[in-house]
């Protein structure tokens, strides 16, 4: 187990925060049949390369 020494309660929880960020956005997902949400996304893309974001295609 690792341990961190933070000089300042801020750098605790902006260091928790990026590492909450990197967990969930690395994690597989089962309802993305067991990919993560950046692989689920190029997937898509890749199937479908004229899909746009319905935002900025306005």
């Amino acid at each position: 187990m690792k341990r961190y020494h933070y000089d300042t309660h801020d750098q605790l929880k902006t260091h928790l925060s990026d590492f909450v960020d990197a967990y969930n956005y690395a994690r597989r997902l089962k309802t993305l049949n067991r990919l993560t949400p950046f692989e689920y996304i190029c997937r898509i893309h890749l199937q479908n390369p004229d899909i746009r974001n319905r935002k900025g295609s306005r």
